[in-house]
């Protein structure tokens, strides 16, 4: 698992399970071109960069206006389509959005064949973030799950850009059980979420 560099710190008060806690991660420069602030991320960007931009999701830090709240998920399966799911949360309400190309994850990136939005509750929203504190995406340290990837498998982008700083988890493969449990339950809510959690065999990995 790779984890963005800790940058400033804050504190807020959140609907979370836990008030007022830190907040640490890359404080977003608004002006940066660069699609990941993270530099572990930034350096996977040939591969990532294409399906992103295949996917039509742009640079986190720029879809996350003042208290807007986002988190991200990009699945990029070896031999599966990419998906991507989006969640924006404001003053106004959360939505989700969740698109899915045509192409596979370990090759070309092909075209959006699914773009769907869903307004989620708040009670959803709740959960969600019980969910993210649960992968460790805002603490101060991060988890103890070294960086890998495998030839073929799947890589589980999780992004979050909170009161204008940025987080990220990069997981190759996360399992149901162990240390990358909570990123992989994270993954498999959202796709749940977003109606993109299919039950053929093979799919989920």
């Amino acid at each position: 698992m790779l984890l963005a560099a800790c940058g400033d710190r804050s504190s807020r008060d959140v609907a979370a399970p836990a008030a007022a806690q830190q907040l640490f991660g890359q404080v977003c420069e608004r002006n940066s071109a660069q699609l990941f602030p993270d530099t572990a991320l930034e350096a996977r960007i040939r591969w990532y960069g294409a399906h992103f931009r295949a996917l039509g999701e742009g640079r986190l830090c720029h879809l996350a206006p003042a208290k807007t709240e986002v988190y991200r998920f990009v699945w990029l399966r070896s031999f599966h389509r990419p998906v991507a799911v989006r969640v924006t949360h404001d003053s106004g309400g959360t939505s989700l959005r969740a698109k899915e190309t045509d192409g596979k994850g370990g090759y070309e990136p092909g075209r959006v064949v699914t773009d769907t939005t869903v307004v989620l509750t708040p009670a959803q929203w709740q959960e969600l973030q019980a969910l993210v504190a649960r992968t460790g995406l805002w603490e101060a340290t991060p988890p103890a799950v070294a960086a890998s990837v495998g030839l073929d498998g799947a890589q589980w982008v999780i992004e979050g850009v909170r009161d204008g700083r940025y987080r990220a988890i990069d997981a190759w493969s996360p399992e149901p059980v162990g240390p990358q449990a909570p990123v992989h339950t994270l993954g498999v809510h959202l796709l749940r979420l977003a109606g993109l959690l299919r039950s053929r065999s093979g799919e989920l990995y």
